[in-house]
């Protein structure tokens, strides 16, 4: 319960950066090698690794988010960064590797065409492969962006 009178503030500006990238990878469907790119605005889900023939479930996370203030006037701008990660995870398969290649394009294409109202740009900054841990029939390929935005030190989720 808040203060009488208040107003919730809104979001964080992660939470609004993981959720606008869930819903811009999943309206329209991507789809490469019969695979479909399944959003999921969490680091953490239950995959049935059975669906993976079909399915390629693509985990949003914002993982570290770091900021500087620009302090020549009152108040106090701060200048955030945040690191945006996508996990893509699918199946070994003869033709893996230009299948995550095709998810990884299509992801940075989706991205960059997405207009995020939060943040003042993203960009794209690389991308690996790696065989999960527990499993090595599955990949994990993650890509990463980074966005940044600006906001006041006494409103920092609303953005400027």
């Amino acid at each position: 319960m808040g203060r009488p009178g208040a107003t919730d503030m809104a979001d964080r500006i992660s939470k609004q950066l993981r959720d606008a990238a869930a819903t811009a990878l999943g309206s329209p469907a991507i789809t490469s090698g019969g695979l479909t790119v399944t959003p999921y605005k969490s680091r953490y889900h239950p995959v049935d690794e059975k669906k993976l023939a079909t399915q390629a479930p693509a985990f949003v996370s914002t993982d570290e988010e770091r900021a500087d203030q620009e302090n020549k006037h009152r108040p106090f701008i701060n200048r955030t960064f945040l690191a945006l990660h996508i996990d893509v995870v699918v199946a070994k398969s003869a033709d893996v590797e230009d299948v995550l290649d095709e998810f990884v394009k299509l992801i940075q294409h989706r991205i960059a065409s997405t207009t995020f109202a939060m943040v003042k740009w993203v960009a794209y900054r690389g991308r690996s492969i790696t065989p999960d841990e527990e499993n090595q029939d599955i990949l994990h390929a993650e890509i990463r962006f980074e966005a940044f935005y600006m906001a006041a030190e006494n409103a920092v989720d609303v953005p400027l």
